[in-house]
C-alpha cells in the first residue's frame, strides 16, 4: 500500500471516530456519557472553592451526532438538540452539581 493509501486509510478511520463519538457521547454507549460527568464532577470537585473559576464550559462545539448513515440528510437542529444534546447537558450538569452549586455552568448549541 502507498504512503497516500496509508493516510487516506487512517483519515477515513479517524473521520469515522469524530462522527460517531458525539452519538456514543450523548447516549452513553458503553457508559462514555457516564465517564464523561464522573470525569467533569472530579473536576468540579478539585475547583469548587476556586474564586478564580467564572464557569465550567462542557462541551466546545458540540456535533449534532451521527451523521454517517446512508441517505444521511442534515437533521433538524433543534431536534438534535432537545433529543440528544440536552439530556446529555443535563447529566453533566447534575453530576457537576453535586460536588459544586457555585460555578456557572455554560453549554453551547450545535449552532454555534
Amino acid at each position: 500500500m502507498s504512503v497516500s493509501g496509508v493516510l487516506f486509510s487512517v483519515g477515513v478511520c479517524v473521520c469515522d471516530l469524530l462522527i460517531f463519538f458525539p452519538q456514543a457521547l450523548y447516549t452513553d454507549a458503553a457508559g462514555l456519557r457516564t465517564a464523561f460527568a464522573e470525569h467533569w464532577a472530579h473536576v468540579a470537585s478539585a475547583l469548587a472553592g476556586e474564586p478564580a473559576v467564572l464557569a465550567h464550559d462542557l462541551l466546545n462545539e458540540p456535533w449534532p451526532g451521527d451523521t454517517n448513515r446512508p441517505n444521511f440528510t442534515f437533521p433538524n437542529i433543534i431536534q438534535v438538540e432537545r433529543s440528544l444534546i440536552l439530556p446529555f447537558y443535563r447529566a453533566i450538569a447534575a453530576a457537576i452539581r453535586k460536588v459544586d452549586r457555585r460555578h456557572i455552568i455554560a453549554y453551547e448549541p450545535v449552532r454555534t
